[in-house]
């Protein structure tokens, strides 16, 4: 699946801008339970991918199949943006509220660009354009 995953980062290079990484990162496949203990500390939540700042991973729900969907490929793609995001320096590890509203909505522009390009027209992130920080 390695080649699968580069080429996953390819498009994520190529739809974002960002300079290809001179690490790619590991894709680790984890149960639901371990990444809301990750990215929601263990409250229930959807996630279904995260990328811990700093880190050299991403771990996807290990229900999905990219292999075999393009919707589960292109959150891997979303994932790699956050990585690239970090590794070509635009955002600091530590990051605001305001930071962080405009990572995901980046990352969910290339989700859907990945998708359109596969001839799947699905609706990714529509919420955080409505989504803001507490003043």
């Amino acid at each position: 699946m390695n080649e699968l995953f580069t080429a996953l980062l390819s498009w994520a290079v190529v739809l974002s801008g960002y300079p290809a990484p001179a690490i790619q990162p590991e894709v680790a496949f984890v149960s639901h339970q371990e990444l809301k203990n990750m990215a929601c500390n263990g409250t229930e939540c959807k996630v279904v991918g995260f990328h811990p700042p700093g880190s050299n991973r991403v771990y996807i729900d290990n229900r999905l199949h990219p292999e075999e969907s393009t919707f589960a490929a292109s959150i891997i793609v979303h994932e790699f943006v956050h990585y690239l995001q970090q590794s070509g320096g635009k955002f600091a590890l530590e990051y605001s509220c305001n930071d962080a509203l405009e990572m995901e909505r980046e990352a969910y522009y290339v989700q859907s660009r990945f998708l359109e390009a596969h001839g799947v027209y699905w609706v990714v992130g529509s919420a955080m354009y409505f989504s803001s920080c507490a003043p």
